[in-house]
């Protein structure tokens, strides 16, 4: 896997092809308001994104975030070529820089949901935490938090790694369902 500030390549396997993990760009404005007027996107997200002026918004608290090392949101694109149209996301949150810990979060469309993208790139942003870019402020414990009934985002947690740690009450009314919260240790 390669990186530089704002992108990875992550190389093709035998049964998959390659990713690219880069940041948002203006051309994905209409892939993420989409993405958002899906019901189990738009469900499971804090901040339902369902026009250009939300996304815009976004990238602000992106960049934001970005600098001062608390927020890592990437697209999640098939092939080598940067600029192809995004098919997920692949985020990583901490409360703040010298925080060990951080949340991790993903989603995909739903016309490309199903065929691995996001355990590849999950295992490619827990390569990068755990790897010399995170000397200065390393990162001990990642947290995968879903909804309970989400089965597809506990398969996902497991194929890279994580452990069910625990059961989360319901959050009313955002979240009416049990969760799962999973853990893992870099």
């Amino acid at each position: 896997m390669s990186v530089t500030l704002d992108s990875f390549a992550v190389p093709a396997t035998t049964a998959a092809p390659a990713l690219t993990l880069r940041t948002w760009r203006e051309r994905d404005v209409p892939v993420i308001v989409a993405a958002h007027a899906d019901p189990l996107v738009r469900g499971r997200s804090p901040q339902p994104l369902t026009d250009e002026t939300a996304v815009h918004a976004w990238f602000e608290r992106l960049d934001d975030g970005w600098a001062a090392g608390t927020l890592y949101v990437l697209a999640i694109v098939e092939g080598e070529e940067a600029d192809a149209d995004a098919l997920g996301l692949i985020a990583v949150s901490r409360p703040d820089r010298e925080s060990e810990t951080a949340d991790v979060t993903y989603w995909t469309v739903a016309e490309r949901r199903g065929r691995a993208f996001a355990p590849r790139a999950l295992d490619a942003v827990i390569d990068w935490l755990d790897s010399e870019a995170w000397t200065d402020d390393p990162l001990r414990t990642l947290r995968l938090t879903h909804s309970g009934d989400n089965d597809a985002a506990c398969r996902v947690a497991e194929k890279s790694g994580f452990e069910l740690e625990r059961e989360l009450a319901p959050k009313t009314p955002k979240y009416p369902l049990p969760g799962h919260l999973h853990t893992r240790k870099l």
